[in-house]
């Protein structure tokens, strides 16, 4: 993502918008399911995360 790995660059604000907005695009137009083929291994630490991340099955809704 452009401008997002610096705390101080000039576009950081704009590059967390548009992230938001996308991520609100993909939400509207897609169901999203846990992948039971790829197993959620959990890792401790400050938080708890997952060793290979989350799969997820992207699905587009239907519009009535």
């Amino acid at each position: 993502m452009p401008f997002f790995c610096f705390s101080q660059c000039i576009g950081r604000r704009f590059a967390e918008m548009e992230a938001l907005t996308v991520l609100a695009a993909l939400v509207r137009h897609f169901d999203f399911v846990l992948d039971e083929s790829k197993p959620v291994v959990e890792k401790s630490h400050i938080t708890l995360t997952s060793e290979d991340g989350i799969w997820v099955k992207a699905t587009p809704r239907k519009h009535d």
